[in-house]
């Protein structure tokens, strides 16, 4: 077993256990609520501060107990009709086969994803990785480092002096996302032609011819990726 699929079991059986857990404190305030009625209701005479206490205090239990099983089923729900950001399909209106997904498809969502972090049109590649950005899930992060490197491959592509402008600071952030992701020799390399850079803007025709030489490479990891990890892209 692979370590991202270790993963991911403990990730569901923990989640199964924190699933488990909140029924079960869901389940003891609804009793403690019933006790507590039926002892207001046996035990307590007439309509005094006492009972009426008890009663309101019963009363808020249970109904916490119902928001807290409420909560639950619909997150659940909503865990269930979440769409996939790569397989979703807006004009049959549902998710196609992962057997159908293709590059063209996955870079299409990624630069609609990328958009959204354009600051007066120009795109700031730190906010892509930013922790501090919850609306980036970690998964996406390896993609948005192959998308980059993408467009300086395509036919007629992004300047490659522009993205070797980004700086020394993002060579450890393509570093990790290629690394984690088993490419290590082109981590490494990009990682070079970046601190290289610093010293000789001539590198970037170099650069460019290496990651141009490195197309069907980056587009093929770029969909093992995505398939591999398909389910965390709700």
């Amino acid at each position: 077993m692979d370590q991202n699929n270790k993963n991911s079991i403990e990730r569901k059986d923990n989640s199964k256990d924190a699933v488990s857990k909140l029924i079960r404190i869901a389940s003891v305030l609804i009793a403690i609520a019933i006790v507590g009625i039926c002892f207001a209701y046996t035990k307590l005479d007439g309509t005094g501060i006492g009972q009426i206490a008890m009663y309101v205090i019963s009363a808020l239990l249970a109904l916490f107990g119902a928001f807290i099983i409420f909560i639950m089923a619909y997150g659940t729900h909503l865990d269930k009709h979440r769409s996939n950001l790569f397989l979703y399909d807006k004009k049959i209106k549902k998710e196609i086969p992962v057997s159908e997904l293709t590059v063209e498809r996955i870079r299409e969502r990624l630069v609609m994803q990328m958009s959204l972090f354009k600051r007066g049109g120009k795109l700031y590649v730190g906010d892509l990785f930013d922790n501090r950005v919850l609306i980036v899930p970690e998964a996406i992060k390896p993609l948005f480092c192959y998308e980059l490197l993408c467009e300086i491959a395509d036919e007629k592509g992004a300047d490659p002096s522009v993205f070797l402008s980004f700086g020394v600071e993002c060579a450890d952030i393509f570093a990790k996302y290629l690394g984690e992701n088993g490419d290590h020799e082109l981590a490494l390399k990009i990682k070079g032609y970046f601190f290289a850079y610093v010293d000789d803007k001539s590198i970037a025709e170099e650069f460019c011819e290496y990651v141009k030489s490195k197309k069907e490479h980056l587009q093929q990891n770029m969909l093992d990726y995505t398939v591999k990890n398909i389910e965390k892209f709700k």
